[in-house]
C-alpha cells in the first residue's frame, strides 16, 4: 500500500496543505475520544475543534459527503455537550 506523500492542493492559487489538514483532524479525532471515554469534559472542546479542522479539510478537497458529515457531527457535538452540562447540572456525575 503507497501512502499519498502530496501536502497541498492548489485552490483559487494559493497552496492548502489539504492533507496536513487532515492528519491535524486524525489526531484531534483521537484525542477527543479518548477524553470523551475517560469522561472528560475538554474532550468537546477537543471535537469542536477537530470537527472544524475536518470541515475544513472537506472544503478544501470539495468533498460534499464529508462537509455534510461535519456539519452534523458539529451538531452532535453541541448536543452532546449540552446532555452533559444538564445532567451535572442535575447533580450526576460528569
Amino acid at each position: 500500500m503507497v501512502l499519498s506523500l502530496r501536502v497541498s492542493v492548489v485552490v483559487s492559487g494559493g497552496y492548502y496543505m489539504a492533507d496536513a489538514i487532515g492528519y491535524v483532524a486524525f489526531v484531534l479525532t483521537v484525542i477527543g475520544n479518548l477524553l470523551l471515554i475517560h469522561k472528560n469534559n475538554k474532550g468537546w472542546i477537543v471535537r469542536f475543534v477537530c470537527t472544524v479542522v475536518w470541515l475544513m479539510y472537506a472544503i478544501n478537497i470539495i468533498s460534499y459527503p464529508l462537509i455534510a458529515n461535519s456539519v452534523l457531527y458539529l451538531s452532535l457535538n453541541f448536543y452532546g455537550w449540552y446532555k452533559w452540562k444538564q445532567e451535572s447540572e442535575d447533580g450526576r456525575s460528569r
